[in-house]
């Protein structure tokens, strides 16, 4: 949750105390993009091992080996990527991938959606690491790995079974941070299983009444929004000209 503070002077001839509330009709929520499978723009995605992987997997001769997850990213803005399909390889610099589709396009309007909706809200980078007590490379491999999972438990095959947590051919590699890491995993994807709907709110209060300065109307308000990481924007094409807007951080 997060509050700003915004103060709006208007010209003596040109407001009302009415008007005032015109502001409470302007604000638009601005969501995080959690809802596009790639990019909207054509973006090429580049990847490398990432580091340290976290957990094990049972292969077909019966031995539990590393379970690789690298790290995918767009590569002229850094905002991170994820893999929807962990059975195929890893995209190299010479892939372009064209507008993207977003997730309900992709997945329909059920339940799969909705979960990798949540896995994107409460994973990374959305949630910080350090508040969780996790590193970068913990966080962003938990939330790769309960993509994979989700998504294969749901009829969506990720090239390996053992991504059905399921079949029990998946576990942590034993260490206290492998152990972590799994626990964030299991969280995420406990989170998608429960469908529980992210709501998002934004509310508008003044701070005081309408007071004169220099020749013009002000008045403060309070914006406090809940769940909107992105902030929110003022749109001013319906207010009178010669405002001025002050404190505001979006």
């Amino acid at each position: 949750m997060s509050k700003t503070k915004s103060n709006v002077k208007r010209q003596k001839n040109q407001i009302s105390r009415t008007a005032m509330a015109f502001i409470a009709a302007l604000i638009f929520i601005i969501l995080i993009p959690i809802c596009a499978v790639f990019a909207a723009d054509p973006v090429t995605i580049a990847s490398d091992e990432g580091g340290r992987d976290y957990f094990e997997y049972l292969n077909y001769e019966g031995e539990w080996v590393d379970c690789e997850r690298w790290n995918h990213w767009v590569e002229d803005t850094g905002a991170v990527a994820y893999c929807m399909d962990a059975g195929t390889l890893s995209p190299g610099t010479w892939h372009s991938f064209e507008d993207g589709t977003y997730v309900n396009d992709y997945f329909g309007e059920g339940r799969v959606a909705s979960g990798l909706k949540i896995i994107f809200y409460y994973g990374y980078p959305s949630t910080s690491p350090s508040s969780l007590g996790l590193t970068e490379r913990q966080a962003r491999y938990a939330t790769a790995m309960a993509i994979s999972c989700w998504l294969s438990e749901n009829g969506y095959p990720q090239g390996s079974n053992f991504y059905n947590l399921s079949h029990g051919s998946l576990r942590s590699d034993g260490t206290a941070e492998g152990n972590a890491t799994w626990n964030y995993m299991i969280q995420l994807i406990g989170l998608a299983r429960a469908n529980d709907p992210i709501t998002h709110s934004v509310t508008v209060a003044p701070l005081e009444e309408t007071y004169r300065q220099d020749g013009m109307y002000v008045r403060s308000y309070q914006i406090t929004t809940h769940n909107c990481n992105s902030g929110y924007t003022i749109d001013a094409a319906g207010l009178p000209t010669g405002y001025t807007l002050t404190g505001y951080t979006g």
